[in-house]
């Protein structure tokens, strides 16, 4: 008996599954299709999580999904002017502080 969790048949859907998918925007469709198009990206102990694009779900070895979520976008030159814009502003209200 081998122990992967290849399960692709969505059995249920659990209340926190549920309540997650509704939250982020996320359909039942859009869960089958990683499931049936997806590849496998890790494996826990009963539990395979599959991977399309950036949506990620969590599926039980009996079929019943976990939760789901997307995977946030990457874009490292936002990330470098975020973090320079963070620190001016911190700059500026330190400066600010100590000239009063």
């Amino acid at each position: 008996m081998t122990d992967t969790c290849t399960t692709r048949a969505i059995r249920c859907f659990s209340g926190h599954a549920v309540r997650r998918c509704l939250e982020r925007g996320i359909t039942a469709l859009h869960v089958e299709q990683a499931l049936e198009q997806g590849v496998l990206v890790a494996e826990g102990e009963g539990t395979g999580t599959w991977a399309r694009g950036r949506l990620r779900v969590v599926v039980s070895r009996d079929g019943m999904v976990i939760t789901a979520w997307r995977t946030p976008r990457r874009n490292p030159k936002r990330r470098i002017q975020k973090s320079q814009s963070r620190k001016r502003r911190e700059k500026r209200r330190f400066h600010v502080r100590e000239a009063r």
